[in-house]
């Protein structure tokens, strides 16, 4: 797949993601430490480590937050990646994980954004972390609120108290094909502790996804 320039560091793209009747973009936050060219300081590069048996621990939170299966075989992990995308949000390479995003740097990431999902076009985009989901747009911006559990006032992880939301995108800033989208806390949130009791949480936000699109 061509991204336009805007695009700094490219989202794996899964080899069956295409194929998907339900096409799924993983939306991380921002990379650190790495340089613009580097074949090594890549997504690609990165996902298919991990599929190899180099473990990143992001990545195994976040195939443990969608399937219920041994997520730690070579086939399960080249199973679940091969489907879906991810991409992270900043432009801007961190200097360090501990280092957070600017304002303007989300703010300035935004088009690229835009240009990655024209261009994979997904049904649902699920976005890591609260701090990355509130620089989203939102409905100032078009981006519409579809359903906000009130029976769930909060995520089943110590310390959030958050509600579980469903919005749409619509088709205005650019973006061409309406997809729909929720968050979660971010996998390497220190307060995570099994992330598979998030999956609940996953599931009820997929149905509601279900039921508005029929």
């Amino acid at each position: 797949m061509n991204f336009p320039a805007s695009v700094i560091f490219p989202p794996w793209v899964g080899p069956a993601y295409l194929q998907q009747d339900e096409k799924w973009l993983i939306l991380g936050e921002s990379n650190y430490g790495w340089t613009p060219g580097n074949p090594d300081d890549s997504l690609n590069t990165q996902v298919s480590r991990h599929i190899l048996g180099e473990e990143t621990p992001v990545f195994r939170n976040i195939q443990k937050f969608l399937r219920d299966d041994n997520i730690d075989s070579q086939e399960a992990k080249r199973e679940f990646w091969n489907t879906c995308s991810y991409y992270n949000y900043v432009t801007e390479s961190m200097s360090a994980a501990s280092a957070r995003p600017t304002a303007n740097q989300f703010h300035n990431s935004h088009q690229a954004f835009v240009d990655v999902v024209n261009v994979l076009k997904p049904d649902i985009v699920l976005v890591l972390g609260f701090e990355l989901w509130d620089h989203l747009p939102g409905a100032k911006d078009g981006w519409m609120s579809c359903w906000s559990d009130e029976s769930q006032p909060s995520y089943p992880v110590p310390q959030i108290t958050r509600r579980l939301e469903v919005w749409s995108s619509g088709t205005g800033l650019g973006i061409e094909k309406t997809f729909h989208c929720f968050s979660v806390p971010h996998p390497a949130y220190r307060f995570l502790g099994d992330a598979c009791r998030m999956r609940q949480a996953l599931l009820r936000a997929h149905d509601v996804i279900a039921a508005i699109k029929r």
